[in-house]
């Protein structure tokens, strides 16, 4: 395994320029659940802070989730010419 460290923050920037906002998020998430693992293995002081970020995240990623179904569902219904679709999906709910 080599020691060097050849990883380069011009190639990431650029491969993330590509990449959609939902999967940033779910990126996002998963960082901070690795900081909040080590946070929690090494005693960290700001383990408070770390977790408040990681909910703040999830809570980010699920209502991107919830806006994205809409979109899509919003979209489909446009194209087949139909009534509007109300969806609530932190609730379950759908109005057509």
């Amino acid at each position: 395994m080599a020691n060097k460290n050849d990883f380069s923050f011009d190639s990431y920037n650029e491969l993330m320029k590509g990449i959609g906002a939902g999967l940033k998020l779910h990126l996002a998430e998963q960082l901070m659940t690795d900081v909040m693992t080590t946070a929690i293995r090494f005693d960290n002081p700001l383990l408070g802070d770390i977790m408040a970020v990681k909910k703040a995240t999830t809570t980010l990623l699920k209502d991107w989730k919830a806006q994205a179904a809409q979109h899509k569902i919003e979209a489909a219904n446009k194209e087949k010419g139909g009534s509007p679709i109300v969806v609530n999906a932190k609730e379950g709910i759908v109005i057509s």
